[in-house]
């Protein structure tokens, strides 16, 4: 959860540091929650995207005592979209007992998406438009959407206006035809066609990141968490 604070509040603390006087409210982190992270198709796998989100926000209300008349907006991020709950944030709002009155959106940005979903909070703090806004994000590998591909979905659509028997029928043999082979989520970004492995081996020859040094670093912390 997110705050912006008074310059009453923290008056003394200010006066006391260094640095620069800084316009603007104080923008601050007051609490966070999360579900426990758990391997796609075992715990949550009769669960939705939207359920998890719920027992987030609700948990992180009932922790801080937060007030609903103190809330004035939601932002979730997701990447994996259900059409059913296309605004997540609002789906999962109204199921935690949030208000309908009390706005929410959801935002995506590939892996940092409820990293886009806490600046955009902090952005209608720093411009007054928000004092205490909740902001998260949450991914369901488990319930991926799996769709019928085109020819079947045109040829569903067009089944509607066929008019008489043989469209009918021929439109018919059309779906049955492709039932078969559906449409899988893509691994690969839509305009690049390029995946997240390829995208990450550019990114490491961008900065001169080793593979040497990687797996130092990994088995450092490895080490470490051993001691």
């Amino acid at each position: 959860m997110l705050r912006a604070v008074s310059s009453s509040s923290y008056g003394a603390a200010r006066a006391a540091s260094s640095v620069a006087k800084r316009s603007g409210p104080n923008i601050v982190l007051v609490d966070a929650v999360r579900t426990p992270f758990v391997v796609s198709g075992t715990v949550f796998k009769d669960l939705m995207a939207v359920d998890l989100q719920k027992e987030a926000i609700k948990a992180l209300i009932e922790k801080t005592s937060l007030p609903y008349d103190k809330l004035d907006h939601i932002i979730c991020g997701t990447v994996i979209q259900e059409c059913k709950t296309s605004n997540i944030a609002r789906e999962a709002a109204l199921l935690a007992g949030v208000p309908d009155k009390i706005p929410a959106h959801t935002v995506t940005l590939a892996c940092i998406s409820s990293n886009v979903a806490m600046t955009t909070g902090m952005g209608m703090l720093a411009t007054g438009n928000a004092n205490a806004i909740i902001a998260g994000g949450v991914e369901l590998l488990s319930d991926v959407p799996i769709r019928y591909n085109r020819k079947a979905r045109k040829a569903m659509l067009g089944m509607n206006k066929a008019k008489d028997v043989p469209s009918k029928l021929k439109i018919g043999g059309e779906i049955v035809k492709n039932l078969l082979s559906p449409e899988l989520p893509a691994v690969a970004e839509f305009s690049t066609g390029e995946t997240m492995g390829h995208s990450g081996d550019r990114l490491a020859a961008a900065f001169n990141v080793s593979r040497k040094s990687v797996f130092y670093s990994f088995f450092s912390e490895k080490l470490m968490k051993n001691c």
